[in-house]
């Protein structure tokens, strides 16, 4: 064992790239050699079981368990394509998301898509969390605003 980081230590484990997603903090004791992927993926998923992982960006807070969006620590209702469209945004982290890219978070193989979902979708967040939390890069696709 690592004599800087004794058992029962808690460390903060940083998670990349998963599903070109955003940056992961998870909190866990480091025991021996568990900070090794195939351990911290399971802990990592133990935890965004349990709810107690949740993406932030800015002040908007995703709950990928319960499917819960906060703005401002406040609950916001959406719709389970809205949650989905949003998850999406997050995953680039300030980063453009084609209408092409939304629509494959949306819909399904088998669901047909109208030609004006994502704009729809996108039209009903701006309503509930407001005009400017989302952004239209044009010719490109849609991004959260900065931060």
């Amino acid at each position: 064992m690592d004599a800087s980081h004794p058992a029962g230590h808690l460390r903060i484990h940083r998670f990349d790239g998963l599903r070109a997603g955003p940056a992961l903090l998870v909190l866990g004791g480091v025991h021996g050699n568990e900070t090794c992927g195939s351990v911290a993926l399971a802990r990592l998923a133990a935890a965004i079981d349990a709810g107690s992982v949740t993406i932030e960006r800015g002040a908007l807070t995703l709950n990928p368990a319960t499917h819960e969006v906060r703005l401002h620590g406040r609950a916001v209702e959406v719709s389970a394509r809205e949650y989905a469209l949003l998850e999406a945004l997050t995953e680039r982290a300030g980063g453009v998301v084609s209408r092409a890219q939304l629509e494959e978070k949306l819909y399904g193989w088998n669901e047909s898509v109208g030609s004006n979902a994502v704009e729809v979708h996108i039209h009903n967040l701006r309503r509930k969390l407001g005009e400017d939390i989302i952004r239209n890069v044009r010719g490109l696709g849609y991004r959260l605003a900065a931060e």
